[in-house]
């Protein structure tokens, strides 16, 4: 039939190749990404170790409203505004005593009590917590040493107060994987951000033009003038 001499064979057959080599370009370089010599491995960790740390703390949380004004019941913003102050202050005394060596368990309760909350405290503690669990804002723990007590952090929803009990490193043996899993992604991207630099595209702006608003118009249909009468079904 002669199939195989046609401009569509050639034009598809171009597409099937260029298929399979960007398959086993992408292939090539995830294994070339996957290759990292430990003392790679080893590097990364001396110089991202804070990232590598846990942290045991007791935690006190402060709501930013009273639960009798917060949200659609509250009478009005200016309510919203006393009672969100009153609880920053409460904050601030709660965190004072904390420093002060009380029961964290027992403010915490006391802190539920003055915003309404009606649940019984019984633990306020976590264990061996990674940095990427911990709000951003909130940080600055790790720089805490054992026994200290945080500032008063806060974001939309309260107040939070820690008392740090322990921080540990953790091992290079526990998280290697972890890091090797990390390195390789920063390779593969390294790795396409070259190619692309390097092959220099171009893109064609009508084909990747932005869609027309759709229309009631059927195709090739132009548009009513004026003041024209539509025809039937259509408005």
């Amino acid at each position: 039939m002669g199939l195989d001499k046609s401009p569509e064979f050639d034009e598809q057959m171009y597409i099937a190749r260029v298929q399979i080599l960007a398959r086993q370009a992408a292939e090539k370089m995830q294994r070339e990404a996957a290759n990292i010599p430990d003392s790679q491995i080893n590097d990364y960790y001396q110089q991202h170790q804070n990232d590598y740390k846990t942290v045991s703390f007791e935690r006190i949380f402060v709501p930013k409203q009273k639960e009798d004004t917060a949200g659609p019941q509250s009478a009005s913003a200016q309510n919203d505004s006393n009672s969100e102050a009153e609880m920053k202050d409460e904050a601030d005394k709660l965190r004072a005593r904390a420093a002060a060596g009380e029961d964290p368990v027992k403010l915490q309760q006391e802190a539920n009590d003055f915003a309404g909350n009606k649940t019984k405290v019984t633990n306020v503690k976590a264990d061996d917590v990674r940095k990427p669990n911990i709000p951003p804002t909130d940080a600055a723990i790790f720089d805490l040493k054992a026994g200290e007590v945080s500032p008063v952090f806060s974001d939309p929803t309260g107040y939070r107060i820690y008392k740090v009990e322990e921080i540990k490193e953790l091992p290079l043996a526990n998280v290697h994987e972890e890091i090797a899993r990390a390195l390789q992604g920063q390779n593969m991207k390294n790795a396409f951000d070259s190619l692309e630099n390097s092959a220099k595209p171009t893109f064609d702006n009508a084909y990747f033009a932005t869609p027309g608003a759709p229309t009631l118009r059927n195709p090739g249909e132009h548009p009513a003038s004026p003041g024209a009468t539509p025809p039937p079904g259509k408005k």
